[in-house]
């Protein structure tokens, strides 16, 4: 189990953006959905005190391993805050092989026009 968790990993990264935090965390929820191979994806929008949380709605962790000691349920999550200049977000993902479309919508959700 162990050579399976650090082959996965995790990551976290920041982003800003020159979009409001609705507009980006609204795109990213919207992706994350449709980013499932046999279906939707649970995924969780919330409005915070400065933004929006983004979370992939999946039990803590793989087989009970918990995510992180952030978001401890949400294996991928995402916040979004406003800033004055448009907003930054935080992505966190882990122990995700298939990562590839969850990593490609935040970037895309930065830069696009909503």
């Amino acid at each position: 189990m162990l050579v399976f968790i650090l082959i996965c990993g995790c990551a976290t990264q920041n982003f800003k953006s020159v979009h409001s935090s609705h507009a980006v965390a609204s795109c990213i929820a919207k992706e994350w959905e449709q980013s499932g191979m046999s279906g939707k994806v649970p995924v969780i929008l919330e409005k915070q005190n400065n933004g929006y949380f983004v979370g992939v709605a999946i039990p803590t962790g793989w087989y009970g391993i918990p995510s992180g000691a952030k978001h401890s349920r949400y294996p991928v999550w995402a916040e979004v805050a406003d800033t004055d200049s448009g907003s930054v977000t935080e992505y966190h993902r882990a122990y995700q092989i298939f990562h590839s479309r969850i990593d490609k919508a935040v970037c895309e959700c930065q830069e696009t026009n909503q």
